[in-house]
């Protein structure tokens, strides 16, 4: 069976080819089946601009066992996922920075910022040191480009049937009119190969998605996290570790420990090298991610913790002090027996205070330390879990320095 990165490829493709430009009341509207594209509201990324997208309902109809057509009436009911649908509204910060205007708008970039690289490099001597005229032509191309620039590249694309390289015909096209470009236009894809451009771009476009709209979520959710491990660092609970109760736990320490991972990864992603192979559809991830976090941020705010279940759980499960009983027992040699009766009262069944109590009075120990065993309770033996959860904030660091270079 082909892996789910085949079969989204692959729809991706079939998606691609029913990609065009639709022109509706005088606007020009992309006119995509892309789930998250699809949603293009193409509003700026450096120059102000906004582009609403359309659907034509008889192409995204269902087609009826009997081969009739069946038109839909509500749109929403027809969407390929739900970020073209309920969810919409809260990805909608991608929007401006994920859709093929982006793209583009990046693709242009890089090709510009590669010739006015190549004209500081004395090496190259078939591409002059431009004036400062010629850079500011250049310059303007990246700062006005909007909408209906980007539009001329996706209708060179028909013909050329490569993104980058209508790009670069696009450029050509732009700089016929300046003096000195117009004697190199040659040098704008010079040395490169369409993987160097869009690597780039993609990187550029992640970059910008990561910092604006990704991290500042990220961060949001680790505070919630943080502030949830500090309130609730002393409420002893369950714990599980493989399948088996080894030891109590807090609840302040099980959120920090969420709390934790997420800034990791944060800091990781910050850390991240965008210089070498990005791959497309990246959007769709960031909008799932985006979406999750966001939802978790509301159900956050709606906890609360049910303290008399919670300490019903512990009650039932004193399993938790065999690790402190096997501790005292081998610093005492204690007899095999002892070891073999002990696996034999917390493998599987419930452990209840009677038994564990009863099984303490039993072993062959000082006095002292059968006192002190028998005085831990579920509740009392949580170790260092309360200081880890207070001290989270000290484990992260600042939460407001995650940014990609």
């Amino acid at each position: 069976m082909p892996s789910t990165c085949v079969l989204l490829r692959a729809a991706a493709s079939v998606r691609r080819r029913v990609a065009n430009v639709h022109h509706y009341s005088g606007q020009p509207k992309f006119q995509r089946r892309v789930p998250f594209d699809a949603a293009l509201t193409l509003a700026s990324t450096v120059p102000a601009i906004g582009l609403t997208c359309c659907y034509n309902k008889k192409e995204r109809g269902l087609m009826c066992n009997s081969g009739s057509h069946m038109d839909p009436t509500d749109d929403e009911h027809m969407e390929i996922s739900d970020l073209d649908s309920r969810d919409a509204r809260m990805a909608n910060e991608l929007l401006n920075l994920t859709n093929e205007y982006a793209l583009v708008f990046y693709q242009v970039l890089v090709e510009v910022r590669w010739l006015l690289k190549l004209s500081e490099i004395p090496e190259v001597k078939d591409v002059p040191t431009f004036s400062q005229d010629a850079r500011t032509f250049l310059e303007n191309i990246i700062q006005e480009f909007n909408v209906n620039e980007a539009l001329k590249v996706k209708k060179i694309e028909q013909v050329t049937n490569h993104d980058v390289k209508a790009v670069v015909y696009y450029l050509k096209q732009k700089c016929k009119s300046q003096s000195e470009v117009s004697k190199v236009l040659e040098f704008f894809h010079f040395a490169c190969t369409s993987a160097d451009i869009n690597n780039l771009a993609y990187g550029l476009l992640v970059k910008n998605v990561m910092n604006d709209v990704m991290f500042p979520v990220m961060t949001d959710l680790c505070k919630a996290f943080c502030a949830l491990a500090k309130e609730n660092a002393h409420i002893p609970m369950l714990s599980h570790f493989h399948g088996q109760r080894p030891s109590p736990t807090t609840l302040g320490k099980e959120m920090a420990t969420f709390a934790f991972r997420l800034g990791f990864r944060a800091q990781r992603m910050s850390e991240r090298d965008l210089t070498h192979v990005i791959f497309e559809s990246t959007e769709l991830g960031f909008a799932h991610s985006l979406v999750g976090y966001k939802k978790i941020l509301q159900g956050i705010k709606n906890l609360k913790v049910n303290e008399s279940r919670i300490a019903e759980g512990l009650e039932k499960n004193w399993v938790f002090l065999a690790m402190a009983i096997n501790i005292v027992m081998e610093r005492y040699d204690v007899p095999k027996s002892y070891y073999e009766k002990l696996m034999e009262l917390t493998r599987g069944g419930v452990v209840d205070r009677e038994s564990i109590t009863s099984f303490i009075k039993n072993l062959d120990l000082p006095e002292k330390e059968k006192l002190n065993l028998l005085n831990l309770t579920p509740q009392s033996y949580i170790e260092e879990a309360e200081d880890l959860a207070r001290s989270i904030d000290e484990a992260l660091g600042p939460l407001s320095g995650f940014k990609i270079k």
